[in-house]
């Protein structure tokens, strides 16, 4: 499939994740950021003027209190996402969930993370796993960082023991739940698959 012109991509929550999603996308040849919507008017959204990315409230009045302490706002979210062809929500838990009514009568593709439930898309993202099922779609959810790993190692364990690999040279898969090491780690369960021979 040939582009005429690069995808144009939408943030919506410009913190932990949304914040390295945006520079992800300005490294992409075929991705333009179209910018990032956020309900904050702290550093957060100044490092994204800083790096020139236009900004947006995610409701107007976000936008007028974001104004309001000096910064260059382009709109709101609905301006945000006429301008763009995909959004990344990467708003807090359970927030997705709700934006994405508001995607899906805008008739724009979503990408929503690990923090919602699978129902939200109805198909959970893992490249080693999933990455035909995803093309085409109009939205995905990508799973964890703690479901990414566990699932790259079981899919390598998988196929070297369907080669043969696996059983010839004794590798065995085990899991190992964190927070029952580590009582302090509570936004568990922090999974770990672990390879031994």
């Amino acid at each position: 499939m040939s582009l005429t012109r690069a995808i144009r991509v939408a943030v919506n929550g410009y913190g932990v994740i949304g914040k390295r999603v945006a520079d992800a996308v300005v490294q992409q040849d075929d991705m333009e950021l179209a910018g990032v919507a956020d309900i904050s008017a702290d550093w957060r959204p100044r490092i994204a003027m800083k790096k020139g990315f236009r900004l947006f409230g995610a409701t107007e009045e976000h936008a007028s209190a974001m104004r309001n302490a000096g910064l260059d706002i382009a709109g709101n979210l609905d301006d945000l996402l006429g301008a763009s062809d995909l959004v990344v929500d990467c708003t807090p838990k359970r927030i997705a969930a709700v934006n994405v009514e508001i995607y899906r009568k805008k008739d724009i593709k979503f990408i929503v993370q690990g923090g919602e439930k699978h129902e939200v898309t109805g198909h959970s993202f893992v490249a080693e796993a999933s990455y035909s099922s995803a093309l085409y779609r109009d939205s995905t959810r990508v799973v964890s960082c703690n479901t990414t790993s566990i699932v790259r190692t079981l899919t390598g364990t998988v196929n070297l023991s369907a080669s043969g690999q696996g059983r010839a040279r004794g590798l065995r898969s085990g899991y190992l739940k964190m927070g029952d090491l580590a009582p302090h780690l509570h936004r568990g369960p922090s999974q770990l698959a672990i390879m031994v021979r």
